[in-house]
């Protein structure tokens, strides 16, 4: 009896590692997905400094700035990534509206608030951000919706 409880504990371990390293991936694909939405610069700085290692020194001589405008770029960059996973922490999948007679998607959470967040405070195009995430611009459009609207009700409710 106690070896296989032991080997249950064992593939819960096991099964939790796993799930611990898929979140961490996924949390990696996503930052490194809204790395694309900053600006050239700070996209810049951040792969210098994050992804290659090179001091804020070296950096501002690489990019020819001061050490204080590579502070502040970066700055910026993890300000904005930051509020940008934040918005992103809930998990439940919302449902999307759907033309008459066609089936009901639910469309992740994480993908409706996304673009919420890039077309409300990057002022991007539907176009440009379906070209980022690889959907369609009407899908995109739709998620801004659905999220305008959650929004909305949030508020009437809150």
């Amino acid at each position: 009896m106690k070896q296989c409880n032991q080997e249950t504990l064992d593939w819960y371990s096991q099964q939790q590692q796993w799930e611990e390293k898929l979140l961490e991936e996924e949390r990696i694909t996503l930052l490194e997905a809204l790395m694309r939405y900053l600006p050239p610069l700070r996209q810049k700085a951040m792969t210098l400094y994050y992804l290659q290692g090179i001091p804020i020194k070296r950096i501002a001589a690489l990019l020819r700035l001061p050490q204080g405008r590579v502070c502040f770029e970066m700055h910026q960059a993890l300000d904005f990534l930051q509020k940008v996973t934040r918005a992103l922490e809930c998990p439940a999948p919302v449902k999307a509206a759907q033309p008459a007679g066609s089936t009901t998607i639910a469309v992740p959470a994480l993908i409706q608030q996304s673009v919420f967040q890039l077309r409300h405070t990057q002022k991007l195009s539907f176009e440009h951000i379906a070209d980022k995430m690889n959907h369609s611009a009407v899908f995109i459009h739709q998620c801004y919706v659905n999220e305008h609207a959650r929004l909305h009700q949030l508020r009437q409710t809150g």
